[in-house]
């Protein structure tokens, strides 16, 4: 009888960093919108009218005027701070 191994603890290390990437942001590590989708669609496929699915979107388009007008650190901090403490 012949094996063969091979250490593949690299090779799954590296897959698990680009899964990883492929669902965060790289600046700030938070969850992307391919993350997003997944959730919802994992939701949704569960969802039932016992225990119903509900969004709220929220159009974050206008925190560039933000940035602009009050600086990024301020704007950062708005968006970061919710919900209130």
């Amino acid at each position: 009888m012949l094996g063969i191994s091979q250490d593949v603890t690299e090779e799954r290390s590296v897959e698990a960093r680009l899964a990883y990437m492929a669902m965060h942001d790289a600046l700030t590590g938070l969850p992307n919108r391919a993350s997003f989708a997944d959730h919802i669609q994992r939701e949704a496929a569960i969802a039932t009218a016992e225990k119903p699915l509900a969004l709220l979107y929220l159009d974050s388009t206008t925190s560039s005027t933000s940035t602009t007008a009050k600086g990024m650190p301020r704007a950062t901090r708005c968006s970061v701070r919710w919900p209130p403490v």
